[in-house]
């Protein structure tokens, strides 16, 4: 599994991981879908995972936010 122990990200790798990570998948499904090993994702890829999370809550909180503006509470 995985490139071995010479991984190198690249721009495109970095954008997928973090795509993957803004919808919620954990480290190993990412690296499941990656075909990579859960160890080099988290090693590689932290900055990508972090900020897709954020990402992701920050979009779940606007549009909660949003909805208990409008009333909806």
């Amino acid at each position: 599994m995985g490139r071995g122990p010479n991984h190198k990200p690249d721009k495109v790798t970095r954008k997928q991981v973090q795509s993957l990570a803004l919808l919620g998948l954990t480290d190993k499904q990412i690296a499941e879908a990656m075909e990579f090993s859960e160890p080099t994702v988290q090693r590689h890829y932290a900055k990508e995972l972090k900020e897709g999370r954020v990402f992701a809550n920050s979009a779940v909180a606007g549009w909660l936010y949003q909805k208990c503006r409008e009333g909806n509470v």
